[in-house]
């Protein structure tokens, strides 16, 4: 066996101290199922490469160059942090990661009603996580742990009060 295949398969990272120019498809991609993270000296990206190196680590996904909702989506499932790197969040894709970790909420860029109700029905400490907190939101979160209450604002309170009585 090659030395450098059987020191990749030892240590992943171990890729970047081998020239670009002696990487196979195969050293890759076991460098990549040793430690996802060797994906960032990778001098080849297959689709089979990626997809090993976020199974073995979902923050992986922010070295791959061209990410597909399919990748993403397997980052998440390894880790709800990868949605911190994924480029393209659509609401599927926001919605996945806040299924399976409500934190997640705090990498979403565009934090809409939806999904932050969502996170919150999760877990309440995900109300600490949401930067615009509307009405709706301040409500849901009081009727999910009352003692939210002590911790919202005044001009919440007021936003809240004038929801309820609309």
């Amino acid at each position: 066996m090659d030395k450098k295949l059987i020191l990749v398969k030892m240590n992943g990272l171990a890729l970047e101290y081998i020239p670009a120019i002696d990487q196979t498809e195969e050293l890759c991609l076991e460098a990549v199922k040793n430690n996802g993270l060797a994906l960032q000296f990778a001098k080849i990206q297959t689709p089979t490469i990626c997809l090993e190196a976020v199974k073995q680590n979902g923050l992986a996904i922010h070295y791959v160059d061209t990410q597909t909702p399919e990748l993403c989506l397997e980052a998440i499932k390894q880790t709800g942090e990868a949605l911190q790197y994924v480029i393209d969040q659509t609401t599927e894709i926001c919605t996945f990661a806040i299924n399976n970790n409500y934190n997640s909420i705090r990498y979403v860029i565009n934090q809409t009603n939806e999904l932050c109700l969502l996170a919150i029905s999760k877990d309440i400490l995900a109300f600490y996580e949401i930067r615009v907190r509307t009405p709706e939101i301040c409500v849901a979160a009081v009727n999910k742990d009352s003692s939210v209450w002590n911790v919202i604002t005044e001009q919440e309170r007021q936003s809240m009060v004038d929801y309820m009585t609309q």
